[in-house]
């Protein structure tokens, strides 16, 4: 399986560790950048293992990653990665179908 980051994620991850690093610094940046990493690689070594999430799109997943959850569909091969939210935001709000959709 092939892991992809939407848009969206890639903006999410990037937002992530600015905010990280501005409130508490370059080593806690790392630190919670490396778990991410850490957990996109375990989704990656069993999908099927994670929650799926039927309630926000047909065949959703999400996984914890420290205070985010990373949402993630399988297509076929790929693993689409759609967005990386924090735990209290509103998923309904931000998730969108074309973030699920594979990039070719």
């Amino acid at each position: 399986m092939i892991l992809r980051l939407s848009k969206s994620a890639k903006r999410d991850l990037k937002g992530i560790s600015k905010y990280t690093k501005e409130k508490w610094g370059t080593e806690k940046e790392e630190h919670y950048l490396d778990a991410l990493f850490d957990r996109f690689e375990q989704i990656e070594e069993d999908p099927s293992r994670w929650k799926f999430r039927h309630e926000l799109f047909a065949d959703s997943q999400s996984a914890s990653a420290g205070k985010h959850l990373i949402f993630f569909k399988i297509d076929g091969k790929v693993i689409q990665v759609a967005r990386i939210l924090h735990q209290q935001m509103d998923f309904t709000r931000h998730l969108d179908a074309q973030d699920f959709q594979a990039e070719s």
